[in-house]
């Protein structure tokens, strides 16, 4: 929305939770919203409200997709495999054609959590689909941050 798009992220949270008020079962609220907290550093709200997004819509990939960012961002690396395994699956089997800068990233947070957890072959799969993916993806992009080394 726009109060994000311009870094204003309480009042951005503010009318995610006004819409959710109106109808609770909206799960692109929760997930904007559930985005939003994750910006904030709220990680507890994030959980919460993609966890209801995830339930509202199951084969929606976006907040199961957020969830494995969170993980990324906390260091929990088998999380981070769990999430970006279903978010990728539930990508490739929507029906609209899969934005493949997102799908890229997820293989990317994926390979940085497979090689946290010894598996180097499976990091090295996971890089190599990303580039095929999207050519100019950086691999490097979380390895480079001190939070994720």
């Amino acid at each position: 929305g726009v109060y994000s798009d311009l870094k204003r992220h309480e009042e951005a949270i503010a009318d995610c939770s006004a819409s959710i008020a109106i109808n609770p079962e909206n799960p692109q609220a929760l997930n904007f919203r559930g985005a939003l907290h994750m910006v904030s550093g709220r990680h507890a709200d994030v959980q919460a409200d993609l966890t209801a997004a995830s339930g509202l819509a199951p084969a929606w990939a976006d907040p199961t997709y957020n969830r494995a960012i969170v993980a990324l961002c906390q260091a929990d690396w088998t999380t981070v495999v769990e999430f970006a395994t279903r978010a990728i699956a539930l990508t490739k089997a929507d029906e609209a054609p899969p934005d493949r800068e997102e799908l890229a990233v997820m293989f990317g947070a994926r390979s940085v959590a497979l090689e946290k957890l010894g598996d180097v072959t499976g990091a090295e799969t996971d890089r190599h689909e990303a580039l095929v993916l999207n050519p100019s993806f950086d691999p490097g992009i979380w390895s480079a941050t001190p939070r994720y080394r």
